[in-house]
């Protein structure tokens, strides 16, 4: 069953503008590193995110704060955090041209370790479809 086309032209612009906020999140990140450390620089990603989600979940009371596993939602919310800081630690001292290019490798990292982490089973559709995603860039 596929969606109506206006929806997936909704999807198309949502990812667009998303991916255009992350470049730019990106960009400041790097002009900032030469007056702010890292951790200042995650901080004030985080408020700007905290102030946004705040602002969005007012429109679906209670839903936002739920969660079935909260201890796994913590340990995923502090596993992003920490991978923010390297991101910014590594910008510092690298392109960011070069450090976005190698946070393409993550959906390969992620397959990888799915295998023995959450004894996934990955099969041949799923091997292609990663190389295939190196492959168009």
């Amino acid at each position: 069953m596929s969606s109506p086309p206006d929806a997936s032209l909704r999807g198309i612009v949502l990812i667009l503008i998303a991916t255009t906020i992350f470049s730019i999140a990106d960009t400041i990140a790097k002009l900032l590193t030469t007056d702010l450390s890292a951790v200042q620089i995650n901080w004030m990603r985080y408020l700007i995110f905290a102030a946004m989600a705040l602002t969005i979940s007012v429109r679906s009371p209670g839903y936002a704060f739920r969660a079935l596993h909260p201890r796994t939602q913590i340990v995923r919310g502090l596993c992003v955090t920490v991978s923010s800081l390297l991101f910014v630690l590594c910008i510092t001292s690298m392109p960011l041209s070069e450090a976005a290019s190698i946070g393409f490798v993550a959906p390969l990292v992620v397959t990888v370790l799915s295998i023995p982490l959450l004894g996934e089973a990955v099969g041949v559709r799923r091997w292609a479809a990663v190389l295939a995603g190196f492959w168009a860039c």
